[in-house]
Formats: C-alpha cells, structure tokens, sequence
C-alpha cells in the first residue's frame, strides 16, 4: 500500500486495525502502534475517516485528523505537517 499510493517516502510503516487484530478506538490499538514504532505519543499522527477514531486517538494522546479525501490528505501533509508530496 505504501508504495501503490505513493506513501513510501512519507511514511515508513501503515497501521491496519484488521493486520493488528485490534478495533479502533480501542486504547489498545494505539498502545499497540506507538510501542511498535518505540516513538513518543506526541509524534504520532493518526489520520481516519470515523471521527470516533479520531476522539479515541486524541483522548490516547496522540495527533489526529480526520481522512475526508485524497486531495485533501495531500494538501495537509504539505501544508499542515511539511511533508513532500508522494512520487
């Protein structure tokens, strides 16, 4: 998936609630990611398009937005977060 929509050089790993066997918001699906990543939870960004995910996210602790659509995504990344655009 990474490298079909181009996201192999923004992120170094996606995070899927089906491959983990865990359901969103559930606590232990950030845990499950963050301790993954061995990151600080103020460095995580966690996008989805249920906004329940995002409330769960943001009560964790970590950086969320809401997924609406593709270009929009894109147009964030840039401008929100400096990221470059996917190849």
């Amino acid at each position: 998936m990474l490298e079909h929509m181009g996201f192999d050089g923004m992120f170094d790993k996606i995070y899927s609630s089906a491959h983990l066997g865990l359901k969103k918001p559930a606590v232990e699906f950030f845990e499950r990611v963050v301790g993954d990543m061995q990151a600080d939870k103020s460095k995580v960004l966690f996008w989805d398009d249920d906004q329940r995910n995002i409330d769960g996210a943001l009560e964790y602790g970590i950086h969320a937005e809401f997924y609406a659509d593709y270009d929009s995504f894109l147009y964030d990344m840039q401008h929100k977060y400096e990221m470059p655009a996917p190849r």
